[in-house]
């Protein structure tokens, strides 16, 4: 009876030692505002993340388009360098 009787009594102490971890914590609750605060925080976050994914897209765009620009411009040039070089042979 007596080893039960400690068993109870650890197993109280136990539970108080938990209890006190418990009430010690402290909990983070929101108003109805703060959560509608942090609600609206985590819309705008979309917001700019859409709006980034867009840039990066855009910017992605145009880097081919300056690379398609930078193909042609260097065929012009070596168009032009055949026609100076075409002139230079017909003087």
């Amino acid at each position: 009876m007596d080893k039960e009787i400690e068993d109870v009594n650890t197993d109280i102490k136990a539970y108080e030692a938990c209890l006190q971890c418990l009430e010690q914590e402290s909990y983070n609750i929101l108003s109805d505002a703060g959560f509608q605060k942090e609600n609206q925080k985590i819309e705008e976050e979309k917001k700019l993340k859409a709006t980034i994914e867009e840039v990066e897209k855009q910017y992605s765009e145009i880097s081919l388009e300056m690379k398609d620009l930078d193909i042609k411009s260097k065929e012009l040039e070596e168009l032009e360098e055949r026609r100076r070089r075409a002139g230079d042979l017909d003087q």
